[in-house]
């Protein structure tokens, strides 16, 4: 058998770029219960904001990182928009 023939092969150079991530957190009402099954009384809210912490914190120092919280306003009602609380910037930020 003779070689296979390369039909529309193409080199494309990579770039490694770091990453952008923006965390969305709920922060209604819901978030003061405790999850569901759960036997300690620790709320959401409190299991949730010592982990983003640790991942933020830990993560590498070129990770750009932004925040989103909703709802918006006084969190009775589910007002939801384009607004970013804190915007994706590079590092991590001060423990």
């Amino acid at each position: 058998m003779g070689e296979m023939e390369q039909c529309g092969g193409q080199t494309f150079p990579l770039e490694k770029k770091p990453a952008k991530l923006l965390l969305v957190l709920d922060r209604s009402g819901s978030m003061k219960d405790k999850p569901d099954g759960a036997t300690a009384s620790t709320s959401k809210w409190d299991l949730t904001v010592p982990a983003v912490n640790e991942v933020v914190t830990t993560a590498d120092s070129q990770v750009s990182w932004g925040l989103k919280t909703f709802p918006e306003g006084d969190g009775k009602s589910c007002i939801v928009t384009d607004a970013i609380d804190v915007a994706i910037a590079v590092g991590t930020p001060p423990r």
